[in-house]
Formats: C-alpha cells, structure tokens, sequence
C-alpha cells in the first residue's frame, strides 16, 4: 500500500509541475519543505537577503562595493549613435543618472542582481526606477521564459508585470554556472557567495573585537607592597589620588613616581585577543581579491609603498570600475534604445579619467627613451587610437588600424 500511495502522490506532483508556472523567488525556500520530499524538485529558493544586509552591516563589505559602485557611477559617459555620431541631449542620459547608476552597481555587486524598471510618464516623459532585488519574484514557464514578475515595494505594496510589460523590465545579472537547476539559473551569482565563510568570520572578528574592548574595563591592578593590608578609606583615597595624577590625555604614556612600596599587575589583552585581531587584515584581503581589487586601496598598511597604490589604482579603473561600467552601460543602452526606439549607445569617456592618462604618459615617456629604430618599431605594432591616447587625442572611428600596416594605394602615374 505504501508503494502504490508513493506512486500517486508523486504523479501527482508531476503532473502539478507539468501543468504549472514554476515560481523561483528570492526569499526562502521554507515554505516548499512543508510537502517534504514530494517537493523537492530543484527549485530552491534563492536568498539575497543575507548579501543585503552583509552590506550594511560588515564594513569590509560595505566598503569594497560602494567604492566600486560609486567610482563606476561617477565616471564621464558620453553618449553617441552607432555610426558613432556624438549626441549631445540624450533621452537615455536624462533618465539613467549617476544616482541610478550607483545603485544598478550596489545592487548587482551585493547580489549578483539588478532589476531596472521603466516608469512610463506623461507624453515621452518617464524614469527608471531601481527594484530591491531581494523582495523580486520570478515566474517562468515550463520551459523556461519568464513570464511574471512580482516586486514587493518599499511600502508592501506589490507591482505585476506581466504580458506585454515585460519589456519594461530589465534583469542585470552576473554569471552563474552554479545554480543550475531549474529556474534558478534565471539569477546571477552573487560574489560574497564564494566568500561567504569569509564574511561570517569577519562578522564575528568585528563582533569579538567590540566585546574585547567593551569588556577590557581596567588595564591593570595596584596593590599595597607592605604586609599591612589598607583600608577602605585608604584604598578610596589612594584611587583618588592616583585617578588625578595618572588619568586624562595630558598624562597619556607618562611615568609617575611613588615613595610607596607598591605593586603592579597588568591586565592587557592576550596574545590570542592580539591574534584574532590581526586575522581581520587577512579577511579583507580575501573579500578584496574576490572583487579584483587590490586591499592597498581601503589601508591595508602593511602591503602599501607609494608604487604600488599608484599601480593599485591605475588598475581598479581597468580591470574593475571601466569594465563595470561597460556591462552596465551596454545593457541599459541596449534596453531603452529598443524600448523608445532611438538610437543611442551610452559609453565611458575614458579621455577623462586621470589615472588612465598618467598611465599612458609613463607609456609615452618610456617610449621617448628608445633608441629611434626601437621607437619606429614599437609604433609599427600599435593601433592608432593607441598613439593618438599618447599624444591626447580623440579616438578614431576606425582607430584599431595599426600603423605599421602599408596601404594598398597604387603609385602615382598608375591607372
């Protein structure tokens, strides 16, 4: 009997799921375990709310992401067609601002995800507005597409977009090879994901850091040298005087002297407490490097020289900030382009980024130093967007030429 009741149910619930949207959402996935096992086909929910709050609660967090995202954001973008004509009033730009920009960044960091809306106004007027993504539910298909989404708001009201509408949403996600079963590869991965465990230690080291100091109380312990034991009255008055003449900043790493015979204990922190709070260098140093980015930058001390900070830099523009930017520049060009049919592409104005240009002047300097037959072969392997970058000149449009390359134009007096 047993057998044939497991049968049913679980045809059952196979066909419920053939028959049905699949609901992913990014809450937890408690509720599917009240059917036990029959439930358990694969579709988990996805959590985003503990990336939202490591944000506001972990400083290393807090401070890695919102220096990526803000940089990123606060970056000069110039706006142009596809024939790379400059547009100098653009529609895209008037809604996709430095402010909505840092949050796409923020909430794409933490999560892995970022929802953009677009709130259609009056005439050709509107705005976008940036979802939380941990209160998004996704509805697909049995195949896969989406087909609803539910954003619960701020104020618990909750907005369907469904149909048609669908189109006035887009989903900004990272790369997830990792949740792929069922719809929960329609989220990207967030990246404090693989550095969870790092997280969580670093919560704990911050929260033990606090108790140790909180707790600390006194630094040490004086005590009457002599056999005779003081008094109440004597010890209050002897803490008195010694509160006077040893307490404040004036008398800060002072050395007083006494005609007591008396006796010091000190109560510091141990060499474990010492321990714990030097491991909290190397948790930032992990979440750094699951970023990209380099630790020197958020005063990592011990790993900093002038240099190094310079490269630091130069190298969070290229490998962090512009290539952020051009991910999310693309999608939300791409997306109100078709959705207000026009023809726009927004881009990062590299030209206008310092750290770029004094890593090309060192270029332009190393290069003055050649000997002129090396200097002549070197730019015979460069574009010439490169050499004009050099000089500080606009791109070309077909700047990827190189300039050792020969043309095919004929030889005058030939037909």
């Amino acid at each position: 009997m047993a057998n044939i009741f497991t049968k049913v149910i679980d045809g059952a619930v196979g066909r419920y799921v053939s028959k049905h949207s699949i609901r992913l959402t990014s809450h937890d996935s408690g509720l599917l375990q009240i059917f036990g096992d029959y439930f358990n086909y694969n579709v988990t929910g996805y959590s985003l709310t503990k990336f939202i709050d490591a944000y506001s609660s972990n400083p290393y967090v807090f401070n890695i992401i919102n220096k990526i995202a803000k940089t990123s954001a606060s970056m000069d973008r110039i706006v142009h067609t596809k024939g790379e004509k400059e547009i100098v009033n653009s529609q895209i730009l008037e809604l996709y601002t430095e402010e909505k920009r840092q949050k796409i960044n923020e909430s794409l960091l933490a999560t892995g995800n970022a929802f953009v809306y677009f709130v259609k106004g009056i005439g050709a007027g509107g705005e976008l507005d940036v979802w939380h993504a941990n209160r998004v539910e996704l509805f697909c298909n049995t195949i896969g597409e989406v087909v609803r989404y539910e954003y619960t708001t701020p104020w618990n009201s909750i907005t369907k977009i469904q149909g048609d509408e669908l189109k006035n949403v887009r989903h900004i996600k990272t790369s997830n090879i990792v949740s792929c079963e069922g719809t929960s590869v329609k989220w990207g991965l967030s990246p404090l994901q693989a550095a969870w465990v790092v997280v969580e230690a670093s919560n704990e080291k911050f929260r033990a850091e606090a108790a140790i100091f909180k707790n600390r109380g006194a630094i040490g312990l004086l005590s009457n040298g002599s056999d005779i034991p003081m008094t109440g009255t004597e010890r209050d008055k002897q803490q008195a005087l010694l509160d006077g003449q040893i307490g404040g900043a004036d008398n800060f790493n002072g050395v007083n002297i006494s005609t007591a015979n008396l006796k010091f204990v000190q109560l510091g922190m141990s060499p474990t407490d010492l321990k714990l709070l030097e491991g909290l260098v190397s948790s930032l140093r992990i979440l750094c490097s699951v970023y990209g980015i380099s630790s020197v930058l958020f005063n990592d001390n011990d790993n900093s020289t002038y240099n190094n900070v310079s490269e630091a830099k130069t190298s969070a523009y290229n490998e962090v900030y512009i290539p952020l930017g051009k991910k999310v520049d693309k999608e939300i060009s791409d997306w109100l382009s078709e959705l207000l049919n026009i023809d726009e592409t927004i881009v990062v104005n590299l030209n206008s980024i310092d750290e770029i240009k004094l890593s090309t002047n060192d270029v332009a300097q190393a290069l003055s130093n050649l000997d002129p037959r090396a200097q002549e072969r070197v730019l015979e392997v460069m574009t010439e967007e490169e050499a004009r970058n050099l000089i500080e000149l606009g791109a070309l449009t077909a700047g990827a030429k190189l300039l050792g390359k020969k043309t095919d134009k004929p030889d005058e007096g030939q037909a």
